[in-house]
């Protein structure tokens, strides 16, 4: 069973926390337009104004750069407020979404999107699975779901030899973080009321691999792992009341377990439509 999640409030803020099943969840568990592929990439050791590359083979044309994880590649970072900036620039038609997000009507964050030098390096929030997965397409990747493709089933959530994103974190199934197999107070953006700090920015932060940050806080990441609302069209259209994993815990998460690759016996989950105040992503491909 998914854990379920509820918001809390925490130095004036609305944030995300995970409880033990049997409270109410926040909410419950892409086709590519043409855009200009030197707009929004936003990587670690990038120069500003240059698109950062990826290497060995990997996909993508916007967004951070990406790094080979076996036999596919992720995002050295989540996704940040400049990138996410580029693709509304981009003017990416809502009609390009697959039947599960053909509720979802708007790609805005919910609330104002900071355009500032100092809020472009943040990771992107308040935005729900439908505007990741279409941010990710339009990026030439996809949302990180199941190794070979498509999505992973939520009973695989720790199994290393189906998951994108817990393959990444726990490099390959060897660690129960992403920086090493115990875990480390303050290697992450964690427990801290004042918010995200800017993607990559804690060394201390770096794995499963070399390159890849923020796997655990800063913010928690939506992935395509999803079980399907048995209240069917539901409020929001059909799929809106699917519930989804969210990965790695937040800089609002406090109990270690929430911030393991793991995260904890049961991931933590919410509504594909539901936009959090700590819940952003990262991209995977192929």
């Amino acid at each position: 069973m998914l854990r379920s999640s509820r918001i809390v409030a925490l130095a004036g803020m609305a944030l995300f926390a995970s409880v033990h099943s049997g409270c109410s969840l926040l909410a419950t568990f892409g086709d590519r337009a043409g855009h200009d592929a030197g707009d929004g990439r936003d990587g670690v050791g990038s120069s500003d104004g240059e698109a950062p590359s990826s290497g060995d083979g990997c996909p993508g044309t916007a967004g951070p750069a990406m790094v080979r994880v076996g036999a596919y590649c992720i995002d050295s970072t989540e996704v940040t407020n400049r990138d996410y900036n580029a693709f509304l620039a981009a003017g990416v038609d809502v009609a390009g979404q697959s039947a599960r997000c053909g509720w979802n009507d708007s790609f805005l964050p919910d609330g104002p999107l900071p355009a500032d030098d100092a809020h472009a390096s943040l990771p992107v929030v308040r935005i729900d699975w439908c505007d990741a997965a279409a941010y990710c397409a339009w990026a030439g990747k996809r949302l990180c779901g199941k190794i070979g493709g498509g999505t992973v089933e939520v009973k695989s959530a720790h199994s290393a030899s189906a998951s994108q994103w817990y393959a990444a974190c726990s490099r390959g199934g060897d660690r129960s973080y992403p920086y090493a197999d115990d875990y480390q107070s303050g290697a992450c953006q964690a427990d801290v009321p004042a918010g995200p700090a800017p993607v990559g920015s804690l060394q201390t932060c770096e794995g499963g691999y070399a390159g890849v940050f923020d796997m655990s806080g800063n913010a928690a990441e939506w992935e395509d792992a999803c079980e399907t609302s048995s209240e069917g069209s539901g409020s929001g259209g059909s799929g809106a009341n699917d519930t989804c994993l969210v990965r790695g815990g937040s800089f609002a998460a406090h109990e270690k377990d929430d911030l393991s690759c793991e995260g904890n016996d049961t991931p933590a989950a919410a509504l594909r439509n539901a936009r959090h105040p700590d819940v952003g992503f990262r991209c995977c491909g192929p």
